[in-house]
């Protein structure tokens, strides 16, 4: 409860690990270490601010959260290798409200995603970095530079 009045992403770096949030990212889920996943990440080099993505999210969020059974579903397609349930299952609210209101973040998720044969991309938390799920290199973090990369 300390952690989470600091902040909701507290007790994930508090813990660290492979984690799903759901909520304000402050209900964490431990599906254990998924070490056949390997992630690249890219800061598109533009912040955004937390409380103003809330209140973008606000505005425009279409009432649909996962539910403790997508949430299982996603886990369970995590362990089970479901590249396709994987890639339907994950979501990032803040994507469309961030992504409208910085448009230069939504062409750097494009050009990302574009560039890549990934599970899934999507952009972190509330903003603005983005990451790219893969299948087969043991549990590899690659910082790409630029999304053209």
């Amino acid at each position: 409860e300390v952690a989470c009045s600091i902040g909701s992403d507290v007790p994930f770096f508090l813990r660290g690990g492979t984690a799903i949030g759901t909520g304000r990212g402050e209900v964490l889920t431990f599906p254990g270490d998924l070490e056949d996943y390997s992630v690249d990440l890219c800061f598109p080099g533009i912040g955004v601010s937390t409380p103003l993505a809330y209140t973008l999210l606000g505005r425009s969020a279409d009432g649909h959260e996962l539910g403790n059974k997508e949430v299982e579903k996603l886990l369970s397609a995590l362990r089970e290798r479901d590249l396709t349930l994987i890639g339907r299952l994950s979501k990032n609210d803040f994507e469309g409200p961030v992504f409208a209101m910085f448009p230069e973040i939504g062409r750097a998720y494009d050009k990302f995603k574009e560039k890549r044969e990934a599970i899934a991309t999507r952009m972190t938390g509330s903003g603005s970095t983005l990451f790219s799920l893969f299948e087969g290199t043991k549990g590899e973090y690659r910082f790409i530079t630029s999304t053209d990369g």
